[in-house]
């Protein structure tokens, strides 16, 4: 999105500083698009470990296309998922080594929000 965290950010955030809520059940699609020089790429995590845990939101991961390799500049990929189970689990960068740099927010699935939120810290 920005410089912050020498471009490595999802929106601006990085190292868990936004928590996007969903509610149980709602379909979600992340747009996902790469507005820097180094390639990146997008994933649904359960934990931060290397590598980190995919949990499986129906039959697959969730990720962008490539999600090893990432994309270039100005590159657009969406990744979606229907929310069916809650739990708190995290948004990264799946290219080796974005990651560790702090490419990470928070996503939670809530059994108690009605709508969609974004919860940020600086």
């Amino acid at each position: 999105y920005d410089s912050s965290n020498s471009g490595f950010n999802f929106d601006g955030y990085s190292r868990g500083k936004a928590n996007f809520t969903v509610p149980v059940g709602w379909n979600v699609e992340f747009l996902f698009s790469n507005k820097q020089s180094l390639p990146h790429s997008l994933g649904v995590t359960s934990d931060l470990k290397t590598p980190p845990t995919e949990p499986f939101f129906g039959f697959l991961p969730v990720q962008t296309p490539n999600a090893n390799v990432g994309v270039g500049p100005n590159s657009v990929q969406i990744a979606g998922l229907t929310a069916s189970h809650s739990g708190r689990y995290h948004i990264v960068c799946l290219v080796p080594g974005h990651l560790q740099s702090g490419m990470w927010d928070n996503f939670t699935v809530s059994s108690t929000a009605t709508m969609p939120s974004i919860q940020v810290s600086k």
